[in-house]
């Protein structure tokens, strides 16, 4: 299995494990935010799923614009749509990525300060791919604090990076 490959199936099981949590949740607690926290398990969603998008929308013309993300307020607002969204991209990596080979890509993203003056910088799709998996996870650590806060409970391994995980068990 390629590296391609290999780091889309872990995107897909993370697009999994929201599909699962999604299907348990209220509509209170899909769009609810609490005092000092801001965001809802929702709008966190919504974002990491926006980054799916501009990936799969940009690696086959080589040009990934993070800054073009869709912020579809119906993701983040209506669990329905996001169950939507969320099998389509799954269905997306699987028939995109599953025997695609690494490739180079320009990535842009609004960082100031940490990105040449255009913006964009040089990676590839493997890197990508990988940095998505870490970014969807620490996202997921965010849902997962709003929805404990709200007693909701939620599979332990959520929002859990996979070297954590390892960890906490040795």
């Amino acid at each position: 299995m390629s590296d391609v490959a290999r780091l889309a199936a872990v995107c897909d099981e993370l697009l999994e494990q929201a599909r699962d949590l999604v299907l348990k949740l209220d509509g209170e607690d899909f769009t609810s935010t609490l005092p000092g926290v801001g965001s809802s398990a929702g709008a966190h969603l919504r974002h990491c799923l926006d980054a799916f998008d501009c990936l799969l929308d940009g690696h086959d013309g080589g040009r990934v614009d993070y800054d073009r993300r869709a912020r579809d307020r119906r993701t983040e607002t209506e669990p329905i749509a996001a169950l939507e969204r969320i099998e389509t991209l799954r269905a997306r990596l699987r028939d995109e990525l599953a025997i695609t080979s690494d490739r180079s890509l320009a990535v842009r993203a609004d960082e100031p300060g940490l990105a040449p003056q255009d913006g964009w910088v040089r990676s590839t799709l493997a890197r990508e791919l990988r940095a998505l998996a870490s970014h969807t996870t620490h996202h997921y650590a965010l849902v997962a604090i709003v929805l404990r806060l709200r007693g909701v409970a939620i599979p332990e391994r959520f929002g859990v990076a996979p070297s954590t995980w390892a960890h906490a068990r040795r």
